[in-house]
């Protein structure tokens, strides 16, 4: 089975709503501190994190650690 966050590093920063959406559950939900509240389904999550690769998609950005499961990761 591949690693979510290997399929992740693919499209993260992509900016491509429909191979993040691709790589989504439907019912996934959205959780960040800049959105006060949990953003429910796989259409309104893909276009969170693609507008995320316009602003973390640059070389100053990296990753500091990263947590593993089965079928998700934390990045």
């Amino acid at each position: 089975m591949p690693n979510p966050a290997e399929i992740w590093h693919t499209v993260a920063l992509s900016r491509e709503v429909d191979a993040i959406a691709a790589i989504l559950h439907d019912d996934c939900v959205f959780e960040s501190p800049v959105v006060h509240t949990p953003q429910l389904g796989k259409a309104i999550t893909a276009k969170y994190l693609a507008a995320a690769g316009h602003t973390l998609g640059n070389a100053e950005f990296k990753y500091v650690g990263e947590w593993h499961r089965e079928n998700s990761a934390i990045l």
